[in-house]
Formats: C-alpha cells, sequence, structure tokens
C-alpha cells in the first residue's frame, strides 16, 4: 500500500532535537560549554580579588552564580533556535512537499519531490517512535520521518512491523518524549 503525508518545519526540528537529545557528543558540548562559562567567570574573579577590586568580585561571582543556575535553563531553547535556522535555511525546499512510502520485496520505496529512493529494511538500523512521529534510522546516516498525523497511521505501523520481523530491528517507544 502506498503512504502520503507531508513533512513541515516542525517535523523536520522534531527530528533534529530528538536525534541531539540522545547524542553523548552533545551532551558533552552543552556540559564543556557550562563549565568553560563558569570557570571564565571564577578566573575574572580571581583576577579581581588579587587587584583589590572587591566589588567587582562579588559582581563577577554573582554572574557565576546566575549563569551556573541559568545556563542549563535556556540552553535547550538556544539549541532549538540554532536547529531552526539551520533547517530554515537548508530545508526550506522541502518543506510541504508530499512524500510517498511504500514496502516492496524487502525494500522501502520512498517517493518525494521527482525523487525516488530505495532503501533495503536490512539497512535499517532502528524505529523510534515518539508521541508525534516515527523515526526510521538507516545505517547509512539518513532518516524516514513519519509524522503521526498521517492517515493510514496504524496501518503503516504494522505494516512496517511485519515487513520488519525477520531482520530484528529495535523499536524503541519514547512515546513521552520532548525536547526540554
Amino acid at each position: 500500500m502506498m503512504y502520503r503525508f507531508i513533512l513541515d518545519e516542525d517535523d523536520y526540528l522534531s527530528h533534529q532535537l530528538f536525534t541531539a537529545s540522545g547524542s553523548a557528543n552533545h551532551r558533552k558540548t552543552m556540559i564543556r560549554t557550562w563549565l568553560m562559562g563558569v570557570l571564565f567567570f571564577l578566573i575574572i574573579s580571581l583576577v579581581s580579588y588579587l587587584s583589590d577590586y572587591t566589588k567587582l568580585t562579588n559582581y563577577v561571582l554573582i554572574m557565576a552564580a546566575v549563569f551556573f543556575v541559568y545556563f542549563p535553563l535556556r540552553y535547550p531553547s538556544f539549541v532549538k533556535r540554532s536547529y531552526q535556522k539551520h533547517l530554515r535555511e537548508h530545508y526550506k525546499n522541502k518543506f510541504g512537499v508530499a512524500s510517498e512510502v511504500e514496502f516492496k520485496e524487502g525494500f522501502l520505496i520512498c517517493n518525494s519531490n521527482g525523487m525516488e529512493s530505495k532503501i533495503k529494511l536490512s539497512e535499517f538500523e532502528e524505529v523510534n517512535e515518539t508521541a508525534t512521529h516515527i523515526l526510521v534510522k538507516v545505517r547509512s546516516g539518513e532518516s524516514l520521518i513519519v509524522p503521526k498525523a498521517m492517515d493510514d497511521i496504524e496501518q503503516f505501523k504494522q505494516e512496517l512491523v511485519g515487513n520488519l520481523e525477520g531482520y530484528h530491528i529495535p523499536w524503541h517507544k519514547k512515546l513521552d518524549w520532548k525536547w526540554n
């Protein structure tokens, strides 16, 4: 059966944020940036303390404390805005384009924007299901984003599960996932 859906900016953004949230590299970057910022303020406060600028030292220490608390709260929205800008710049021609997917003889065939992709089901690495999307990760690094707003989503899920049965591909249900 042929399944049709249209991806918008929010679909691509959800995929990017979901991928980032599971990335150890992303987490390391956040922690490193957080610690470097605090360290920066502490070094400035040490220099001002050694120079007998106690008022400046106090202000900088307060700024370090504010940064220490505030950064983890604001970082997710900063990352989200950054991904939105990236998507608007590089994926703007993909928003609102109708896509079709179909299962045929061990392949998933995707048609979109006059292009056709044929992916072996054995090349699927994992399937992640969130409350709003089914995200199929392919070994080549690409992904298939299927919005759950699609009309035949239950039938698509059944057909996907049935076709992946012999391949031992993990299906992760993360229905409560949301970007911080």
